[in-house]
């Protein structure tokens, strides 16, 4: 993942300069809408006094850049973060937990969300295994190889039901960046837990 520098200005005195640090590489109004979208944007009015708040917005995206730098580090970790069966399923197992059984519930009635949660953990671990990149030999069998598993199987497979709309919201804002958090979250836990 690279980050990029995006300045957009509307050349038209009133529309704010706007600028961020920003992962998505922007070659169309389609992908300055979508890079704007995600995370914090600094927007400097044009007037009095726009240079030295131009200013103070590069200091903030100092601390942004920061920020990327410390994701980049924790990427490369789980690429050294060695996997194997049992570990991906207890991986698999914190990100898509089974539901609580209901005190009244009978052991042989299992809950829909039950499966649904099986399936999740299926398709995930098989883009662990098979997933685009995860053969590399730098990332096959690795935490980063388990998270991108997750974002595969959320972002091509969980979505593909939906309109092209419905899919793009749901993997960005919706309950599929939901998962990924989580997901980023526990690979996170894993590297400073170092858990075994």
């Amino acid at each position: 993942m690279e980050p990029y520098l995006l300045l957009v200005n509307g050349h038209d005195g009133h529309t704010p300069i706007q600028i961020k640090l920003t992962t998505v590489r922007v070659v169309c109004q389609n992908t300055v809408i979508r890079a704007l979208e995600q995370g914090p944007t600094q927007r400097v009015h044009h007037g009095e006094g726009m240079r030295q708040r131009l200013w103070g917005a590069a200091k903030l995206l100092g601390v942004v850049q920061q920020e990327i730098a410390g994701y980049q580090k924790s990427s490369q970790a789980m690429a050294q973060y060695p996997m194997g069966p049992a570990k991906l399923a207890t991986y698999l197992n914190a990100v898509f937990p089974d539901p609580q059984r209901k005190p009244n519930q009978p052991p042989d009635r299992q809950s829909p969300l039950l499966e649904v949660m099986r399936r999740h953990r299926t398709r995930s671990a098989y883009y662990y295994d098979c997933g685009r990149g995860n053969h590399l030999p730098n990332v096959r069998g690795t935490l980063w190889a388990a998270l991108n598993g997750v974002t595969e199987y959320v972002d091509h497979e969980l979505t593909s039901d939906k309109s092209p709309d419905d899919r793009f919201r749901a993997v960005l804002y919706g309950r599929g960046q939901q998962i990924k958090q989580k997901a980023y979250h526990e690979a996170e836990v894993w590297l400073k837990r170092g858990v075994n």
